[in-house]
């Protein structure tokens, strides 16, 4: 590890490798954080050494050393006695190893013990033994959070009334935070992280708090603050070099920059995190992959391409899960899309398909063939739109997901149906419109109206059609959406001039002009088809007038 010990800000040089020492150990690199503490011993006396011979300690039962951290411990509690600090000393005694990293279930029962007796030492201690028991509850197998909760909760106001301001409360924190993370409960995690930030004594705790707000402000949709707070964290793992964690901080930025909507810097985090996974010789296939679906983002579909498929043959090379191939075969059809390659970019999303169909991602799947139906529809290929609809439709049925995506698909299937000549659209759109109406998203249930009036005007139904138009207007304006009433009602007019109704789709075109005012578009749209009407009529004075207002209102 490459660094330098002037950027550590402490009186001495012993105390600076004694936090580099805290730093590594915070960040779980044992072997370096020995060497650090070790130096720490050497240089530092009094308090300062004791804390040294504590990371030496810990790092010796976590990398098995165990014969040598029994001597240090010693060391440590023979240190204590002669700095009149009996009491930690007989803690240290009683606790044993148990305190330092061992997971032995008898070191848990100990440990339950002590810091049941420790209510009755002074606040610090009793606080170090709750963390104790803490930390070996946290390395069970089965671990019982709701006493973890309790122990570190506990440890934390003992610290605090003993004005120990250091690392015993950031690590009763942290376990408050992970917690509150693994459970999903991100106001909750906020509401510790400053916190942990104020109780971050070295930079790799500030880290790990920077990265933990992060996580907690992305959980309460603060794209913004997150980005921010992850690159602090980012920016502390690269001065401390702990490569490893960079790697990982560097991903997580990366996907904060895209919720962020900052797409340039995405793409530069997953770039930096390939060149971190190449030094540290890991695979970088997520970080390529990562860096390939951003390419797809910013509209740069050639080089997308081009990591896709190196990245979709070395999952395969290497027996990735179905569904992690499948998701590069989806992105790169994207691709092959946007560059106007349609027959591959199907081909590509038919083997996206059967990755899907064999990991069970049902609206993953539907996805995919509806995407390769839009092209089939752009190509008037109605009827193989129809068919990968039809298996997208099974897959939203059986998934019962993503609402928003069930009505998208069987809205296109309708669609699809009604050109193709097949009157099961007309039972597709009901199917919405049940659906939607169970649901009570009455937004989508006008919708569902309004597909199935041009779907039964693409089926020479043109009255029905009309109807059906009419009310799907009426629904979309108690459903808040009165602009898109506007538009159905263009449609429903364009239908009676059709139908020889001239005089009654100029009726309904002069409620539209009048309902849209303030809207230039839908005024020049509106006035425009008025005066194709007045033409009708054969009154061309009339006619010319509209469109001048037409020409005033184009936006």
């Amino acid at each position: 590890m490459v660094f330098a010990l002037s950027d550590i800000d402490a009186p001495t040089e012993g105390e600076q490798w004694l936090l580099r020492a805290e730093e590594l150990f915070t960040g779980e690199e044992f072997a370096p954080a020995l060497s650090a503490g070790n130096q720490a011993v050497l240089l530092t006396s009094g308090v300062a050494r004791v804390n040294a011979l504590e990371v030496v300690t810990a790092c010796c039962v976590q990398l098995g050393q165990f014969e040598t951290a029994d001597i240090v411990a010693q060391q440590r509690h023979d240190l204590l006695i002669e700095l009149d600090r009996p009491l930690e000393a007989a803690s240290q005694a009683k606790m044993g190893l148990a305190r330092f990293g061992r997971a032995e279930p008898y070191d848990l029962a100990a440990l339950e013990r002590e810091a049941r007796a420790a209510a009755d030492l002074p606040p610090r201690l009793h606080a170090i033994a709750l963390l104790a028991h803490a930390d070996a509850m946290w390395r069970q197998s089965f671990r019982d959070l709701e006493n973890i909760h309790s122990s570190a909760g506990l440890a934390y106001l003992q610290a605090d009334v003993a004005e120990d301001k250091g690392s015993t409360q950031f690590r009763a924190l942290r376990y408050l935070v992970q917690i509150a993370y693994d459970a999903g409960d991100a106001p909750r995690m906020l509401e510790f992280c400053d916190l942990l930030l104020a109780s971050a004594r070295n930079r790799t705790a500030r880290a790990e708090a920077h990265t933990f707000h992060a996580l907690a402000l992305s959980g309460v949709h603060q794209p913004t603050e997150a980005l921010h707070a992850v690159n602090l964290a980012i920016d502390l793992y690269a001065a401390i070099d702990l490569p490893e964690r960079l790697y990982n901080t560097t991903l997580l930025g990366g996907r904060l920059a895209v919720d962020a909507r900052e797409r340039a810097v995405a793409l530069g985090r997953f770039r930096d995190a390939v060149t971190l996974a190449d030094q540290l010789d890991i695979d970088n296939s997520e970080a390529r992959k990562a860096v390939a679906n951003t390419l797809v983002a910013t509209d740069n579909h050639t080089e997308a391409i081009g990591m896709l498929t190196e990245v979709y043959n070395h999952e395969t090379a290497t027996g990735a899960p179905p569904e992690v191939r499948a998701e590069s075969l989806d992105f790169m059809a994207h691709s092959l899309a946007a560059t106007e390659q349609p027959d591959a970019a199907i081909e590509v999303w038919a083997m996206a398909s059967n990755l899907y169909t064999e990991a069970r991602a049902l609206d993953d799947l539907a996805r995919a063939n509806y995407n390769a139906a839009a092209l089939q529809t752009q190509r008037d290929n109605h009827e193989a739109a129809r068919e990968l609809l039809m298996v997208a439709a099974a897959a939203v049925r059986e998934s019962e997901g993503d609402g928003a995506l069930y009505v998208g698909v069987l809205h296109s299937l309708g669609m699809t149906q009604a050109r193709v000549g097949d009157r099961t659209a007309l039972a597709t759109f009901d199917e919405i419109a049940t659906e939607t109406s169970r649901n009570n998203a009455m937004r989508l249930w006008a919708t569902a109206l309004d597909g199935k009036a041009r779907a039964l005007h693409i089926l020479g139904e043109t009255p029905d059609a009309i109807e059906h138009a009419a009310k799907a207007a009426a629904a979309l304006r108690s459903a808040g959406d009165p602009r898109e009433a506007l538009t159905i009602e263009r449609f429903a007019a364009e239908l009676l001039a059709e139908q020889g109704r001239t005089k009654d789709a100029i009726k309904l075109l002069k409620t539209v002009v009048k309902n849209a005012r303030g809207d230039a578009e839908m005024l020049a749209g509106a006035n425009r088809e008025l005066a194709d009407c007045y033409d009708a009529l054969g009154k061309k004075r009339r006619a010319t007038g509209t469109r001048s207002l037409a020409e005033k209102a184009q936006p």
